[in-house]
């Protein structure tokens, strides 16, 4: 997955060269749009749902989709001081009463 390629590089002081990225962007935002045609939500892109493979093929998954991984709103109702991103979909889409705080 990329978070481990990004951490395996930080170990290593090796970054992504800017060809890297530009090719990542791509192949997530190819990704998206096979996702949009097939009327299925890709969810919030992040280094845990975006797979590189051996041969360098770029793989994202919906975040639904990542064995044993909650979302990050599944997160936050579990442990409201839980660090996590949440969408501007999701956060103007919630219950107005599901996050209080204490």
């Amino acid at each position: 997955m990329l978070d481990s390629e990004i951490k395996n590089r930080k170990k290593l002081n090796r970054y992504f060269i800017e060809t890297e990225m530009w090719y990542l962007l791509y192949n997530i935002i190819r990704a998206a749009n096979k996702f949009e045609k097939i009327n299925k939500k890709i969810g919030d892109v992040n280094p845990h749902n975006v797979i590189i493979n051996d041969d360098g093929q770029t793989k994202v998954i919906s975040t639904c989709s990542v064995p044993g991984e909650n979302t990050n709103f599944e997160k936050i109702i579990e442990d409201k001081h839980a660090k996590v991103y949440l969408g501007n979909l999701i956060v103007t889409q919630r219950p107005k009463n599901s996050m209080t705080s204490s």
